[in-house]
Formats: structure tokens, C-alpha cells, sequence
């Protein structure tokens, strides 16, 4: 049962022919804590600075690059001022699929 402060994210993708696709969405029971507005914020203007770059030419690779810059430049900020600790060591996955350019 989903409570008051709870956090719904949905990621899924598919893959077509030589087509990856990734979608995510996220729902808040209520108001976002500080932690989970700071979050999600981080979240999508990693994904605008990526959509910003994006013109004939520019591989898939560096538009996953430039959003994970921003995510490691503001991982510390928000690190010290949302939990309170002194130093942050984000965690890195392998790019999905969809940031991947085909062989």
C-alpha cells in the first residue's frame, strides 16, 4: 500500500531492430521530501543539458556524457546541502541502451 512521502519510478524501455528506447517516470505520494525534489531536479536538467547538444552529428555517447558531467558536478553540492555529508561518491551503471550508438 502507497503512503504519504512514497516514491512510484517507473523505468522501461524496449528495443526494435537496431532501436533502443528508455522511458522513465516518477510519481510522488503527496509533496516530495527535500531529498527527492533535489533528486528529481538533478535528474532533469541532466536530461536537458543532454537535449540541448542534440543536432545532426552529435553521438549518442556524448549526449550521455554531458548529462553524467552535470550529475557529477552537482552530486557534491546537493550532497552537502540535502544529506549533510562532506563528500559523495556517485555510483556509475553502464549506459542503457539507448545512449549506446549502434556498431
Amino acid at each position: 500500500m502507497l503512503k504519504e512521502g512514497d516514491c512510484v519510478l517507473f523505468d522501461m524501455g524496449c528495443v526494435k531492430g537496431r532501436y533502443c528506447s528508455d522511458m522513465t517516470r516518477t510519481w510522488f505520494c503527496g509533496q516530495p521530501t527535500e531529498k527527492q525534489a533535489a533528486v528529481h531536479d538533478l535528474v532533469r536538467r541532466a536530461n536537458e543539458a543532454a537535449e540541448a547538444l542534440i543536432k545532426p552529428g552529435v553521438r549518442l555517447c556524448e549526449l550521455d556524457a554531458a548529462a553524467r558531467r552535470l550529475r557529477r558536478r552537482a552530486t557534491a553540492r546537493i550532497s552537502t546541502t540535502v544529506w549533510g555529508i562532506s563528500s559523495a561518491r556517485p555510483t556509475t551503471r553502464r549506459a542503457t541502451s539507448a545512449a549506446r550508438t549502434p556498431p
